[in-house]
């Protein structure tokens, strides 16, 4: 049985890669409340699903571009 992609769950490094965004950019979002909850795995790990990640993505507003 194949595992979904979007089940997979990613670490902070995973998110700087797919996002193109920052370790502090994805902290100060978090911060703010403006981005995904993370999973806590125990030891201070967290995990942020990647299906949650992706409907973030869906949901950031478009601009027109001018």
């Amino acid at each position: 049985m194949e595992r979904e992609e979007t089940s997979t769950l990613m670490t902070t490094d995973d998110l700087v890669r797919h996002l193109r965004m920052s370790r502090v950019t994805i902290w100060r979002k978090r911060a703010a409340g403006d981005f995904p909850k993370p999973c806590a795995l125990g030891g201070g790990q967290l995990r942020w699903k990647r299906r949650d990640i992706d409907e973030w993505i869906n949901g950031l507003p478009v601009s027109d571009p001018v």
